[in-house]
């Protein structure tokens, strides 16, 4: 930004040479169509709207997450045994009331955990909104699904922020993903997920 002469700050008028200089330091900073202005980081504490005025293009909130540490699989909704994980990634986004969420466990050793219990992912950084579910389909790597099995699946539901793990089997049957289904410690589970919720 220029520096302007003034006839407080010097303490006398100005010359002729001066008001030339604060006008063509003024020119130089001024913004016009086409330009391609650099701004500093702006802290905005209330939102800012998007697309219109009304509350409904508000956008309050964005947040980037870091959950490595937060997340766990779980042989219960919560107060079980977290499983051993050798190397956990958890990354999100949450934009508004929408969370996004990639999560890797690799190298599960799931000894300790009671073998017949559903299988949980647990400690997720926000509950989904109430009545609404949200769906997120597994890639895994040494989990004996069975062998009619096409697969296996999260399903978020409305209030939680803990999610059990299912199986899906040919022609639409389900049944819990449990424990017992990790047959080695190099198995892995990835996975995306998305889900609203209310803040």
């Amino acid at each position: 930004m220029s520096t302007i002469v003034t006839r407080a700050g010097k303490g006398s008028p100005l010359t002729n040479t001066e008001v030339d200089a604060n006008f063509t330091n003024l020119n130089t900073d001024k913004y016009q169509s086409g330009d391609s202005p650099a701004f500093d980081s702006a802290t905005i504490t209330d939102g800012v709207f998007l697309g219109g005025v009304d509350a409904n293009h508000k956008l309050t909130d964005y947040e980037r997450m870091f959950l490595s540490t937060n997340v766990k699989l779980s042989d219960a909704a919560s107060g079980g045994t977290n499983a051993t994980v050798t190397n956990t990634q958890c990354f999100g986004t949450k934009i508004g009331q929408q969370v996004f969420l990639n999560m890797r466990f690799a190298g599960i050793d799931a000894s300790a955990m009671n073998q017949s219990n559903q299988l949980f992912i647990t400690g997720l950084p926000y509950a989904n909104r109430a009545n609404i579910v949200a769906p997120a389909t597994l890639y895994t790597v040494n989990l004996d699904t069975g062998a009619a099995s096409t697969g296996a699946f999260g399903l978020l539901s409305g209030g939680q922020n803990n999610m059990p793990l299912q199986v899906v089997f040919e022609g639409g049957g389900t049944a819990v993903l449990t424990v017992g289904s990790i047959t080695s410690t190099n198995a892995q589970i990835t996975l995306s997920l998305q889900y609203i919720t209310t803040g």
